[in-house]
């Protein structure tokens, strides 16, 4: 087989391009990213239609959905991180928000690829982990958003039912109690 799902290295090189592309895409009107959207008008076509590109490789290729996607949200981590340090005052976090949230959105959605309740447990325990990372001590600029993603619908419900002696309890909760 050849192409983009025969070399993993080139998958996630691939991944990592599209990463940044669909960021700079919704915050900049020109691909030199010299004018800037009004912070209002942001333009999320292009991280929505990578989210769901990662639907369709996972689905297409056979991939270790954990895995990939795990994979998918340290790139995202690492553009954040880095965006973060560079930008300080001008970050904006709505672009690395909507990316969380449609991530979240397409595991409840998408059943037939997240069927796997063990898989869910462990995509759902390396979000937590992300978040972790991502906390407003590390990353200031990314508070509002943080703070709704830990307590958003589609990922605080999921640890609420976990019962407190089990191994599902996510690092996000522990960290918070320490």
């Amino acid at each position: 087989m050849m192409g983009i799902g025969s070399d993993d290295n080139l998958l996630m090189n691939f991944c990592r391009v599209m990463v940044h592309t669909s960021i700079e895409h919704a915050q900049y009107v020109d691909s030199e990213c010299t004018q800037s959207r009004f912070p209002d008008r942001l333009d999320f076509r292009y991280i929505d239609s990578f989210v769901w590109l990662i639907l369709v490789l996972v689905k297409m290729l056979n991939l270790s959905v954990h895995q990939f996607i795990s994979s998918i949200l340290d790139i995202v981590q690492e553009a954040l991180a880095e965006d973060h340090k560079k930008k300080k005052a001008e970050f904006n976090q709505r672009p690395y928000y909507r990316f969380f949230i449609q991530i979240l959105a397409a595991i409840d959605r998408h059943q037939e690829i997240f069927s796997d309740k063990k898989v869910k447990k462990m995509i759902m325990i390396s979000i937590a982990e992300i978040f972790k990372n991502l906390s407003p001590s590390t990353y200031p600029a990314f508070s509002f958003a943080w703070l709704e993603l830990i307590s958003h619908y589609l990922f605080l419900p999921y640890f609420l039912e976990t019962p407190a002696n089990s191994q599902n309890v996510p690092p996000l909760m522990l960290s918070s109690n320490q």
